[in-house]
Parts: structure tokens; C-alpha cells; sequence
């Protein structure tokens, strides 16, 4: 799901809600709930993966305790 983003994914819930009338409203706010928990969940996880794939720069200061 690299080339889907978040936005598209909640743009298509609000478009199919626009297009779709008798859908319930809930179909397409659970849709942008769960995008928006995902889009969280991976500005969380993405800093920490790439501290993990390249390590720390070189010359970066030490953590502080």
C-alpha cells in the first residue's frame, strides 16, 4: 500500500459517499478513521524503521538522559 496514500484513500471514501448517496454514513467515516490511525500509526513507526535500516548520520550528537 507504498503508492496509495492516505489522502487518496480518504478523497475516495468522500467522493463514493458524494456518488453513492444511499450508502450509510458511517461506511465512509470508518474509512477516514482508519486512514487517519494509519497515517498516525506510520509517522510513529517511520522514524524508528529508518534509525534501524541506516543507523544513526555520522556526527550526530549523542542522546541526552
Amino acid at each position: 500500500m507504498q503508492r496509495l496514500t492516505w489522502s487518496k484513500l480518504m478523497t475516495a471514501a468522500n467522493v463514493v459517499l458524494l456518488y453513492a448517496p444511499s450508502l450509510p454514513i458511517r461506511s465512509s467515516l470508518a474509512i477516514a478513521f482508519a486512514a487517519r490511525h494509519g497515517a498516525l500509526y506510520f509517522t510513529k513507526w517511520y522514524p524508528a524503521q529508518c534509525r534501524i535500516k541506516y543507523g544513526a548520520p555520522a556526527g550526530a550528537l549523542p542522546q541526552s538522559r
